[in-house]
């Protein structure tokens, strides 16, 4: 996620008090654990706010209003206090977990404590959202937080861009143009996949204009050096061209290529490049005019 995404996502766990705090960490959780994680009744105090993989307790903190750091000092022991005396000799471990940040004051506080105690605060959790596949992550940005979608698109096709750019030199500049655009479908795809076609890119059209808009922000080297990485991709693939723009797609995701959703956004960037003339073949050329850029 890039800094104004993570801030909108901080804001937006920071926002989040008492019981709709504790709400989201068991939806977060049940999403990364599912089954090997159990909540406990919202508002229950009994040292026990959740129970993750039958050995570590939650402790959930979310307070509604800023806490100095005595009294959050006095939250950690008092909630260890009540694990210790409940439920340390069934559960091992104890972890806390706070929609606030940690400052260096308070790690000494966890140490005294002993084994078998962690800790996350609200920069953990983010980094913790940010390593999850877009799939799960976009489930728990937008369903969860209430992140617009928008900002979750354009960070996949930054990730995208970035991850074309890898690893490749600028060469020669590829040569666009823009196009007829139905007729350029009907020139690459057969009649039976001309509708579909048509209808995906109508329905994505928003989509691809911004995957436009943050390539053309680009460096104008870089710009080159990604699209003839897609060229020299497309190339070395074979069949009809819908063989090569699906073949292409699973090549550019590599390790994201089982994640929905990073896939039709790398679909979506490869039917700008279509759009501009980059890949297939062009109105009014008989041959595929990405022969002619490499």
């Amino acid at each position: 996620m890039d800094y104004l995404l993570k801030d909108l996502v901080k804001n937006n766990i920071f926002k989040l008090k008492m019981n709709n705090f504790q709400n989201f960490i068991n939806e977060l959780y049940l999403r990364l654990y599912g089954d090997e994680f159990l909540p406990s009744k919202i508002g229950a105090d009994d040292g026990c706010d959740g129970i993750l993989k039958k050995e570590i307790i939650f402790a959930i903190y979310g307070p509604d209003e800023k806490k100095t750091l005595a009294e959050l000092k006095g939250k950690i022991k008092s909630d260890y206090k009540k694990y210790n005396e409940k439920w340390k000799d069934k559960y091992p471990k104890w972890l806390f977990i706070y929609n606030g940040e940690f400052s260096a004051k308070v790690y000494p506080v966890f140490d005294e404590l002993g084994n078998g105690v962690d800790k996350i605060d609200i920069n953990h959790l983010i980094e913790k959202i940010d390593s999850l596949n877009w799939g799960i992550k976009r489930d728990i940005l937008i369903n969860i937080l209430k992140i617009p979608e928008e900002y979750i698109t354009k960070n996949i096709f930054q990730e995208i861009i970035e991850d074309l750019l890898k690893n490749n030199q600028s060469g020669k500049t590829p040569k666009t143009n823009p196009p007829n655009l139905i007729e350029k479908i009907r020139l690459n795809f057969s009649k039976e996949d001309e509708d579909s076609m048509i209808k995906m890119y109508n329905e994505s059209y928003p989509e691809v204009a911004e995957f436009g808009n943050l390539l053309n922000q680009r460096e104008n080297e870089e710009i080159i050096a990604l699209k003839n990485k897609v060229l020299e991709g497309y190339m070395r693939l074979s069949g009809d061209f819908k063989s090569r723009f699906n073949n292409l797609i699973k090549d550019i995701a590599e390790k994201n290529k089982n994640e929905e959703v990073y896939l039709n956004s790398v679909r979506i960037g490869l039917l700008y490049l279509f759009e501009i003339c980059l890949i297939g073949k062009e109105v009014n050329k008989k041959d595929d005019i990405s022969t002619a850029r490499i």
